[in-house]
């Protein structure tokens, strides 16, 4: 929800459906890749599942959820050791959707225009583990597939809203802790930052966490 919101927005009017079929298609032949990669090198690919919070693009002004559930599932594999194995890296493929549920408009904020918005995004990352060190540093790219529906309220002037879509891509930053509890299995608590790569004014930098479990095979 943004005071600007009432102003018409120019958005590229997106086949949705097709873009995400092309990117899961994308997704699983890379993984395929990998997959096969990684059998000939006799290194085990890793699926994980991960789900928590991630910030929405409600203002802080209104009286509004302004976290969202986020899940995520992964496929990937270690990568190799560095300086006689003082550290290991890995990445992963992952695609993940969050919904604000949002469907009812703002009694804070007057003349504000609702918007209740959903996502799905998919990416690539990478993970740093220092021998010794208990957090494994992520950093990555990803791409957002984002859906705004119109749930009411009027501007200033007072116009309507109307339903969006929009992509933007992202930088991720972040921590991982990992902790084995199982031959092959652990549970995992992250840390992150999706950073927007353009400066459009709605895309801030949103902050996420999650909790997780992966097995490797």
């Amino acid at each position: 929800m943004n005071r600007s919101m009432n102003r018409k927005l120019r958005h590229p009017d997106v086949n949705v459906t097709k873009v995400l079929q092309h990117a899961v298609i994308l997704t699983l032949a890379v993984s395929m890749m990998l997959v096969s990669n990684t059998a000939a090198q006799s290194i085990s690919p890793v699926i994980s599942v991960k789900s928590g919070l991630i910030r929405n693009l409600q203002e802080k002004s209104v009286d509004l959820p302004r976290y969202a559930l986020y899940t995520e599932a992964q496929i990937g594999r270690k990568l190799g050791t560095f300086y006689n194995g003082l550290i290991a890296t890995s990445g992963e493929l992952y695609a993940g959707y969050w919904d604000d549920g949002i469907n009812k408009i703002s009694e804070a904020c007057r003349d504000c225009i609702t918007y209740s918005h959903r996502s799905y995004i998919t990416g690539i990352r990478f993970y740093v583990d220092p021998y010794a060190f208990p957090l494994d540093l992520l950093t990555g790219l990803s791409y957002h597939f984002l859906q705004a529906h119109y749930v009411g309220g009027a501007g200033a002037d007072g116009s309507s809203g109307t339903d969006y879509r929009d992509r933007f891509g992202t930088w991720e930053a972040g921590v991982r802790l990992a902790i084995p509890f199982a031959n092959r299995l652990a549970v995992n608590a992250e840390v992150q930052a999706f950073i927007p790569l353009s400066r459009h004014n709605r895309h801030r930098v949103r902050p996420s966490v999650k909790l997780g479990a992966y097995r490797s095979f």
